[in-house]
């Protein structure tokens, strides 16, 4: 299995990116949205969906799982988030020649950076990428969990993630082109 891990902050188009690559190589993807720990370990603000943003409320443990199954027995049980209820719901996965990991924290760890054969990083503005995610809700409701969460949280990473990537793209340019672009570099 080869693996693709595509990092960037909220609003810089990994999961539109990741579908669209998914459907051009046959791929399976993972979102690393699916596998937050609904009970936060750590706590740094009053919100539960603002403790999501933080790293160490991802369940790495079980990702690293899900992607050894996969590659062992060529199926593995997955997380869909179920956002109504809080809840991490099973989903069946089934391994492909190509794996995609698309997440806000992609690169952050290290047991799952190993695993990954091309890692990609999509950078945009915490301006555009606010502006987008506004959109995408076509709601005010989750404005303050980006500006006081989402965004600074990310910011902590944004440097590091970005020296951690194989391929460093810009958020900014339409799809096609940065399709062709991860492509290449296959």
């Amino acid at each position: 299995m080869f693996i693709i891990g595509i990092c960037g902050p909220s609003g810089s188009g990994k999961t539109t990116l990741a579908k669209k690559l998914a459907k051009k190589l046959n791929a399976t993807v993972l979102s690393l949205d699916n596998y937050f720990l609904m009970s936060p370990k750590i706590s740094k603000y009053k919100s539960v969906e603002m403790d999501l943003e933080i790293p160490r409320n991802i369940d790495w443990k079980k990702i690293n799982e899900v992607i050894d199954e996969l590659a062992e027995k060529g199926v593995a049980v997955g997380q869909k988030v179920d956002w109504k209820k809080m809840q991490n719901l099973p989903c069946k996965l089934k391994a492909k020649d190509v794996f995609i990991v698309e997440g806000f924290h992609t690169l952050y760890k290290k047991s799952l950076r190993e695993r990954i054969d091309l890692s990609v990083y999509i950078d945009v503005s915490d301006k555009i990428g606010l502006h987008r995610r506004m959109g995408r809700d076509k709601s005010e409701k989750h404005r303050e969990r980006y500006e006081l969460a989402t965004f600074p949280e990310y910011k902590k990473h944004r440097k590091k993630y970005e020296k951690r990537a194989d391929i460093v793209l810009n958020g900014n340019l339409p799809v096609q082109i940065l399709l062709k672009r991860i492509i290449s570099k296959i």
